[in-house]
């Protein structure tokens, strides 16, 4: 259905079935697949899977969020690292690596729909990291237009 014109949602699934169309399409292995659950605007679940990387992520709450490493739960925490290398992400595999200590941080222009950073942001802010647009603001969901503004993603490391 078109929710577009919906200017009142504050308790949904947003679900992207392939992030990172591009990717997939051109066989590389950076697509991922996306599912939230918004509650009260804000992201109270994630799931992020990289299929061809074969990495699972999900969240369900403040310091519950995990990865799922050969059928065992290891919880999202590393020692803190300092910026050491830089390298451009398309997909919500970013959230995902920021979540597990791999990068401390990413910033992005305004270009992604919400469905494409949801399930991202659960696992991100349920492991102790930040989401933020660039002057600070909270990232809010249920928009009508479904666009979302600039983005900064913090580890915990780096907070």
């Amino acid at each position: 259905a078109n929710h577009k014109e919906d200017i009142d949602l504050n308790n949904f699934w947003l679900i992207d079935p392939i992030d990172g169309t591009r990717d997939y399409i051109n066989n590389r292995n950076e697509f991922t697949l996306n599912a939230s659950l918004i509650l009260d605007k804000k992201p109270a679940i994630g799931i992020i899977t990289a299929p061809a990387k074969n990495r699972v992520f999900y969240s369900y709450g403040l310091s519950h969020s995990y990865e799922l490493i050969n059928a065992q739960e290891i919880q999202l925490i590393h020692k803190k690292n300092n910026i050491t290398s830089y390298q451009k992400m398309k997909s919500s595999l970013k959230f995902c690596v920021i979540a597990a200590g791999e990068f401390d941080m990413y910033v992005a222009e305004p270009r992604a729909c919400e469905w494409d950073i949801a399930a991202g942001h659960a696992i991100l802010e349920h492991a102790g990291g930040k989401i933020t647009d660039f002057n600070g603001r909270e990232i809010l969901y249920g928009k009508p237009s479904f666009k979302n503004p600039s983005l900064i993603l913090k580890s915990k490391n780096i907070l």
